[in-house]
């Protein structure tokens, strides 16, 4: 791993931590204290939504009785996961997930496996809280998650905790070929919004131009 590398995984460590810190005090404390198994990048290559009641596909469930019913969702994520302390647990890996989000408060229990191009795999399930994108004054287009993993095939003997943050690009619908395109709410070094928006990179953009929910995420082993 190269130097470059090494600062960018502390970076984002620390950049997870301040959002938590921001969010959940008592967890970010905590974590802080420890030192990364791994950190991931992902991005959301599809999501099937289901809002019950009713038959509303939007990320928002929008059509249906505001504040009422559950907001059911399968997704998958593919992206590299990274680390400066194992060689277990990194490369490319593909995330599963489901969740079920009360349309009250946007929060709701998360849970799924991580498949790694080795054969490496693992569980997860948590919390994640979907309130700040949904309820607030003005949105922010970010989604706390955290939880406890665990490695379940191959070399991979860790599991424990896990955190992190989806950023989800805005303007909502935007695309590549709108201009100015999409973007993505800025964290400042201790992981806290600034305020300001990044446009997304290239590589950001699905094959259709559409802006892709990004999910920055760091695991402990226990």
């Amino acid at each position: 791993m190269t130097r470059n590398e090494m600062r960018r995984l502390s970076w984002k460590a620390g950049l997870v931590a301040g959002v938590l810190l921001a969010l959940s005090p008592a967890l970010a404390v905590a974590q802080q204290a420890q030192t990364p198994y791994a950190m991931a990048t992902l991005y959301e290559v599809r999501e099937d939504i289901n809002c019950n009641p009713g038959d509303s596909t939007a990320p928002n469930c929008a059509d249906g009785a505001k504040g009422f019913g559950v907001r059911i969702a399968d997704a998958t994520l593919t992206g590299n996961i990274f680390s400066q302390t194992q060689t277990d647990f990194v490369g490319p890996v593909t995330l599963d997930a489901s969740s079920i989000l009360n349309q009250r408060d946007w929060t709701g229990p998360v849970h799924g496996k991580m498949t790694l191009q080795t054969g490496v795999r693992a569980t997860f399930s948590g919390q994640l809280n979907l309130s700040l994108a949904m309820l607030g004054t003005p949105p922010a287009p970010l989604a706390p998650l955290s939880g406890k993993w665990q490695g379940t095939k191959g070399t991979l003997h860790a599991g424990g905790d896990f955190s992190g943050v989806f950023l989800i690009p805005v303007p909502l619908g935007c695309s590549r070929e709108t201009a100015p395109g999409c973007f993505y709410l800025e964290l400042g070094a201790e992981g806290k919004p600034t305020g300001q928006f990044l446009p997304l990179q290239a590589e950001e953009y699905t094959g259709a131009g559409a802006g892709l929910v990004k999910l920055m995420v760091v695991f402990f082993n226990n």
